[in-house]
């Protein structure tokens, strides 16, 4: 009995001695609410950083200049199948396969192209074909450039097949592009084919229509050009 008290004794004597201890303690402690409050304030105090989106300024498109009327071609490109000449004018037969396709590849492009009715008819076709009175003629009726060239065609050779006989044709193109003011010479284009057939002449019309097809994208792509000058 006199060992319990003692325990009990002790006991009281820790409790009173570290009460006090414990009590200011827990007073200098902060609630967790505080906690957090302080360092939410902390980082809001802190300056933020902003990370700028990269900013393309939109195009506004300046008032477009006045535009340029479209340039004004005149096509003169007789053909010649088998030493024969064929073009609108001059020739006893009117063929013009290659000139139609260029006419059309200019057309296709924005160029203005002059119909060659407007044109005097008067000489003959070495007219067309020479640069001094070609550029007369093309300056007459209001054309600032002239293609000016030939389209030939020729047998290439001849033989048989199975009974039937079979021609080889082959076409050759040259053209030049000349400002009709100085009679420059500002482009210069070539074009070859060949096409096989039972006769001369629809092998060599087919020759011209393959390289009339070819001169005429060069040409309109020259022209295409000069015009961005």
């Amino acid at each position: 009995m006199k060992r319990f008290r003692t325990v009990l004794f002790l006991a009281f004597l820790t409790l009173a001695i570290f009460l006090p201890v414990f009590t200011v303690l827990a007073q200098d402690i902060p609630e967790s609410d505080e906690i957090v409050s302080g360092e939410l304030e902390v980082d809001a105090a802190e300056p933020e950083v902003v990370i700028e989106e990269d900013v393309f300024d939109e195009y506004v498109p300046t008032e477009e200049a006045e535009q340029k009327p479209p340039m004004k071609f005149v096509v003169l490109l007789p053909e010649q199948i088998d030493r024969q000449w064929f073009w609108f004018y001059y020739t006893d037969e009117a063929q013009h396969i290659v000139q139609s396709s260029v006419e059309k590849a200019l057309i296709d492009v924005g160029v203005d192209v002059i119909d060659v009715a407007s044109m005097d008819s008067s000489g003959s076709i070495n007219d067309i074909m020479s640069k001094d009175s070609a550029l007369q003629k093309a300056k007459a009726i209001g054309a600032e450039y002239a293609i000016i060239g030939t389209a030939i065609a020729d047998k290439k050779s001849e033989g048989a097949a199975y009974g039937v006989t079979v021609i080889r044709a082959s076409a050759t193109i040259t053209a030049r592009i000349i400002r009709v003011a100085d009679g420059k010479v500002i482009a210069v284009e070539e074009a070859e084919a060949e096409e096989g057939g039972q006769a001369l002449k629809g092998a060599s019309r087919d020759a011209l229509k393959k390289a009339g097809r070819d001169i005429a994208r060069k040409l309109a792509r020259a022209a295409q050009g000069i015009a961005a000058q």
